[in-house]
């Protein structure tokens, strides 16, 4: 079941069975997992909005150490001498949870990282 991730702090997803027995409501648990495992499997895109193209080769090192998986990343740069912006999403998708898009969001030169 994953007992070893009930712990005081650690954010959990639990995977109930919900079922009346007599006139009271049981929710037992089936499994518990960590959320950054359940967020990691998840499906999904984000959006990097960039400064500049300095992020690049940061953002790229991250992606690389990731597994594949099934969320796929773009990047949304904006040109501010011509006023316009300039999107590429990345081929294949990668395994993303909570940690990575932090690490994402901390370099410098990220706007901001959006779910979408």
């Amino acid at each position: 079941v994953g007992r070893d991730h009930l712990e005081a702090g650690n954010s959990v997803v639990l995977e109930v069975e919900a079922r009346v027995d007599g006139e009271e409501p049981r929710l037992p648990v089936q499994k518990i997992t960590p959320i950054e495992s359940f967020s990691a499997a998840a499906q999904g895109s984000i959006r990097v909005f960039l400064r500049d193209p300095s992020p690049l080769d940061p953002i790229k090192s991250l992606l690389a150490a990731r597994e594949a998986g099934r969320v796929s990343v773009s990047l949304l740069l904006s040109l501010e001498d011509c006023g316009k912006e300039v999107e590429v999403s990345i081929p294949g998708g990668f395994s993303i949870d909570t940690s990575v898009r932090g690490a994402i969001k901390a370099v410098p030169g990220v706007v901001d990282v959006l779910d979408l």
